[in-house]
């Protein structure tokens, strides 16, 4: 068959692609960097925005079945706006409607393990949303839900590893109690290749963890001892998160925004559901044997994952924006663009005027004769739930990079997504960030209030 994997730069990417390699299936790894270099024997590296819907549709084509391991905790321009669960929301949104009209036989979706009778964290909520989004697309979606998943790569063991290395003496607040199966990575690629064309794995979840039961403490105990360090690891249940959350950064390296919502997502024990579990003979194995062969990789233990690495590209002063407008079911994407450019000029009066002339919405300022603003409808792509305006050449924009504003209804939601993709703004940077980007948050959110005390629905 011929498998496309999204997300195949990851942890678990990276693992699924080795075992895979050499298979009788044709593998498509995708990464948003061009790796075409890196493809070998049946492996072959594509290049993919998930971003951008015609992007995703056109490399889905001709394949059979799709892994799904992304996830966007980690900044995708040198500018992004909005919370992580808004982009993974967009993206999960152009898969899952990608993967329907290539007519897409199987979808498999790595997510985390949900207590259904607690309080989830943004982080897990973020994890079902996607799971469920994924599913509207009525391809028959696989979801292999787990913790903690150990392999000398994985971002969160190497936070544990670090912490342990580095700290001698730990005050540990209450978080680190919290119970978890973790799961070896080997034993998660088994289930995930098993699952392939496997019907009986089709439109169900499952629960994986190893076989093992432990708080976050007992495994940093047991690494410590492992690992030949003589640690002390004090509990204090009443060490506020954010201060935890700051160490843990700090002493790891690891990014705040893949560290803040991870230790948030804590709060729940995180132990697979028995009558969930995955049909299969699978040995899942103990957490101190997992934790033995992650030690044995010494050489991978001193890569910095890739998680932890910051973008460092500057060169491109592109901006991505997501806002997530509370439209309630009442309008459909092509009404709520229509109720944007009519409230725009209407909000800002006497200082902005909107003009349309066929496919194109000009925004002009009493202070400047050239517009401020271009957009250029495209019709041949949007429909009544999505829609898509190119931002052209003019004083507030360079009109290159495929930059674009669009409006999506989200299917069986309550949500209207607005974004901006690959924007190239023409004033410098940092004038930039602190004028027109904090500008059209302060817009957004006027125009969220603006949707909701509308009374009655839209002819």
């Amino acid at each position: 068959m011929r498998i496309v994997i999204a997300g195949a730069s990851g942890f678990i990417g990276k693992h699924l692609l080795e075992s895979l390699r050499h298979s009788e299936h044709e593998v498509i790894a995708l990464s948003r960097q061009n790796k075409s270099k890196d493809s070998k024997d049946n492996i072959i590296w594509k290049e993919c925005d998930l971003f951008s819907r015609k992007n995703t549709q056109n490399i889905l084509k001709n394949c059979d079945i799709a892994f799904y391991l992304v996830h966007s905790m980690l900044p995708s321009a040198r500018l992004s706006q909005g919370n992580f669960s808004d982009h993974d929301l967009v993206l999960a949104d152009n898969f899952a409607r990608s993967a329907k009209i290539n007519k897409i036989k199987q979808i498999i979706y790595l997510g985390g393990i949900i207590p259904e009778d607690a309080n989830l964290s943004p982080h897990l909520l973020s994890r079902l949303e996607t799971e469920r989004t994924l599913k509207t697309s009525g391809v028959p979606l696989t979801s292999l839900r787990a913790g903690i998943i150990l392999g000398p790569n994985g971002s969160s063991f190497q936070m544990m590893y670090r912490l342990v290395k580095n700290l001698p003496i730990m005050l540990c607040p209450n978080w680190t109690k919290t119970l978890s199966n973790p799961i070896f990575v080997d034993d998660m690629i088994k289930a995930m290749r098993i699952s392939i064309a496997n019907k009986k794995t089709y439109d169900k979840y499952f629960d994986l963890g190893g076989s093992t039961t432990i708080s976050y403490l007992q495994m940093m105990r047991k690494l410590a001892s492992k690992m030949n360090k003589k640690r002390l690891l004090i509990s204090l249940p009443f060490i506020h998160p954010l201060i935890s959350r700051l160490w843990v950064s700090k002493i790891t390296g690891a990014p705040k925004s893949l560290v803040y919502p991870l230790i948030a997502s804590l709060k729940t024990h995180m132990v697979p559901n028995a009558f969930k579990a995955f049909p299969s003979e699978i040995k899942w194995k103990s957490f101190s044997t997992a934790l033995d062969q992650t030690l044995k990789e010494t050489s991978k233990l001193k890569i910095t994952p890739r998680a932890f690495k910051k973008n460092k590209d500057k060169s491109i002063n592109k901006v991505r924006s997501i806002q997530r407008l509370q439209t309630l079911y009442r309008f459909s994407a092509k009404e709520t663009a229509d109720l944007y450019f009519k409230w725009l000029p209407k909000f800002y009066r006497p200082f902005i005027k909107v003009k349309r002339d066929n496919d194109f919405i000009y925004f002009f300022s009493t202070f400047f004769k050239k517009p401020l603003l271009v957009l250029e409808h495209d019709k041949s792509v949007s429909s009544e739930s999505y829609q898509i305006f190119f931002i052209r050449e003019c004083l507030l924009s360079k009109g290159i990079g495929g930059g674009r504003l669009c409006f999506r209804n989200l299917l069986n939601t309550r949500y209207t997504m607005a974004e901006i993709h690959d924007f190239i703004p023409s004033l410098p940077w940092y004038i930039y960030k602190v004028t027109q980007a904090l500008m059209h948050l302060f817009t957004m959110k006027k125009f969220n209030s603006y949707l909701l005390k509308i009374e009655e629905p839209v002819n």
